[in-house]
Formats: structure tokens, C-alpha cells, sequence
């Protein structure tokens, strides 16, 4: 089965889940996704949750509780079963990263473009190294930290401290470019600029469609 059959099993299965078991199961799948992200493969973290969605609904079927069944609560269930799970290889971080500093170089000179413009490009590469560093720590620090606030149980609070999260993100990615954009300014030719645009452009739509397409076929 691929990841969306898994996702398709689990939702219709869940539907028939009672009220306490529902709220056990929830927790235990946010959890295995939350922990799970970018540590193991996505495929078998959704199979193992199936199954194991199956084995409740048997449960159920027999008269038991999720809680009475598994013995242990969904949170440390969660943290058993990934414990047997192999860890993604190398090869898949080291693509995530190829592919996110890819990302921040693309954007930050498709929008430094100016299309009606003649007048040539200036951009500092300084901007570009400091922004693709803050790219990459941002992200870190959403895997790691922010993610978490997703099973908080105040929802307010962590809903505050994602929107200061994004607000702090944005305010130095703005401060690099008021800061830096004139330091170490290369400058080059209004055309060769839009025409270097357009060839990153299908460039960077072909790669993304290459690896979504590798994703559906997980």
C-alpha cells in the first residue's frame, strides 16, 4: 500500500472508533507523526499505524478500551513502536537539504527580478549565504522545538509563541536584506537576469515535480 491508502484505511477506520478511543488514538498518531518527522520513513510509520488501528478496532470489537488493550498510554505507546522503526537514510536528509537550500537560493533571486525594469539586477551574495543560514536554522528549529507546540494542551499559548516564531523568522530575514543588500552587490544586465529567472524557474518546477512524484510512489 502506498502513503495515501494508508491515510484513506486509517480515517475510515478511525470514524468507527468510540469517543474514548478515538481521543487515545488521536494522541497516539499525532505523536508518532510529530516524533516520527523527518527521522523515519513516512510509509512505515503510517503501515505501523494502520495495523495497529486495526488491532484497536478488534479490541473494541472485543469490549476493550484502547487504554485496557495496549496497557500503556498512547504517548509512550508511540514511543515504543518508533523505537523499531529504522531511521531514514542519509541519502533522504541530505536530500531535504539539497533541496531546501535549492529553495531559498530560487526565491530570494526570482523575487529579486524586477520584470519592468530595465535597469540592471544587483544582488549580494552575502544576503543570499546569511538568508540560506537563517533558512536552514528556521527549519531546524521548527522540527525540533515548534513542532512540538502542536501538543500543547493550551492552545493559545502555542498558537502565541508560533506567531511569534514567524514574526522573529520574518523580522531577520527583512533585516539581511536592509542590512546587507548593498554589501558585495554583483550586478548584472536586465536581460541575462530575466532570462536566468525563466531557465531557474522550469528548472526548480521540474525538481519539485521529480521529488512529489518520487513521494506518491513511496
Amino acid at each position: 500500500m502506498k502513503s495515501e491508502q494508508y491515510r484513506a484505511g486509517i480515517r475510515e477506520i478511525q470514524e468507527k472508533l468510540n469517543q474514548e478511543n478515538q481521543v487515545y488514538f488521536k494522541s497516539f498518531y499525532d505523536e508518532m507523526l510529530i516524533r516520527g518527522s523527518f527521522k523515519y520513513d513516512e510509509t512505515a510509520i503510517l503501515e505501523m499505524t494502520y495495523n495497529l488501528l486495526l488491532d484497536l478496532f478488534d479490541a473494541q470489537c472485543g469490549g476493550q478500551t484502547a487504554l485496557s488493550y495496549f496497557g500503556v498510554s498512547a504517548e509512550d505507546l508511540a514511543k515504543r513502536l518508533l523505537k523499531k522503526l529504522a531511521k531514514i537514510s542519509p541519502r533522504e536528509l541530505r536530500r531535504v537539504i539539497w533541496f531546501t537550500g535549492i529553495s531559498v537560493i530560487f526565491w530570494i533571486y526570482f523575487a529579486s527580478i524586477n520584470w519592468f525594469s530595465s535597469a540592471p539586477l544587483g544582488i549580494s551574495w552575502l544576503v543570499y549565504v546569511l538568508s540560506g543560514i537563517t533558512y536552514l536554522l528556521g527549519a531546524a528549529c521548527l522540527f525540533k522545538y515548534m513542532i512540538k507546540l502542536y501538543m500543547m494542551k493550551n492552545t493559545i499559548l502555542s498558537n502565541l509563541i508560533g506567531v511569534a516564531y514567524v514574526c522573529v523568522f520574518i523580522i531577520i530575514l527583512v533585516l539581511i536584506d536592509i542590512y546587507f543588500k548593498r554589501v558585495q552587490v554583483i550586478y548584472i544586465p536586465s536581460l541575462p537576469a530575466k532570462l536566468a529567472g525563466v531557465c531557474f524557474a522550469i528548472l526548480y518546477a521540474l525538481l519539485t515535480y521529480h521529488i512529489l512524484k518520487d513521494d506518491e510512489k513511496a
